[in-house]
């Protein structure tokens, strides 16, 4: 977690040059230079595990809303705009019925149980199965596709995988960069919310390279 130490004015800049070096490297398959810039990086991620996440922060034009905790979803819930909201997976019935009070229209999970279905469509909820593997490779047409999924249904959607911080947030550089947003500063909000830019690392690249505006 960031703290609020002399040194952390010099933080987002070893930040951005750790993220710099990621992004370039993974859209020129340069994998040696990126191991020094991930090393770098992995000392200055969150990893949150259930713990609630920081606010957005002004040094990087963060516009995220933190909603904490709520009843029937595991971890946290985030807000990022009007149309994408991100976090836990549903632990109960109640899940369901808290997303319905925040307006939620359609929930995509990478990861589910067997009554999680169930439990939206009694909220009047869509389930749609967005479910892909950390490890895999995806090509730049999957990557396609969940941009695709993410705009053809009913808004707001809430995306989870079980904790929300790794394949969530996945998701989540995946619709910052459809709309606009640089690499570095999706990388970095990915990082700063807890994900791992190296356990992620063959899924992001592959995300990188399909939506980066160099391809």
């Amino acid at each position: 977690m960031f703290l609020v130490k002399p040194g952390r004015l010099w933080m987002p800049s070893v930040f951005f040059v750790a993220l710099n070096m990621f992004s370039q490297s993974a859209l020129s398959d340069h994998e040696e230079a990126c191991d020094w810039g991930l090393k770098r990086v992995i000392a200055l991620e969150s990893g949150f595990r259930g713990v609630l996440p920081p606010a957005a922060d002004e040094w990087n034009h963060q516009s995220y809303e933190v909603l904490g905790k709520k009843d029937g979803l595991k971890t946290w819930l985030i807000r990022y705009d009007d149309h994408f909201y991100r976090g836990g997976e549903l632990e109960s019935a109640k899940g369901a019925h808290s997303l319905a009070e925040l307006g939620i229209k359609t929930v995509f999970a990478i990861t589910c149980i067997n009554q999680e279905r169930e439990w939206l469509e009694s909220e009047g909820i869509k389930f749609v199965d967005l479910s892909f593997d950390r490890n895999a490779s995806l090509d730049q047409g999957q990557v396609r596709h969940i941009v695709e999924q993410l705009s053809a249904h009913p808004a707001p959607v809430y995306v989870h995988s079980v904790g929300g911080t790794q394949l969530g947030g996945v998701v989540g550089v995946i619709y910052r960069l459809s709309n606009g947003w640089k690499p570095d500063q999706s990388l970095l909000e990915f990082a700063y919310l807890g994900g791992s830019l190296k356990a992620n690392y063959n899924t992001l690249k592959a995300v990188l390279k399909a939506l980066s505006p160099a391809h």
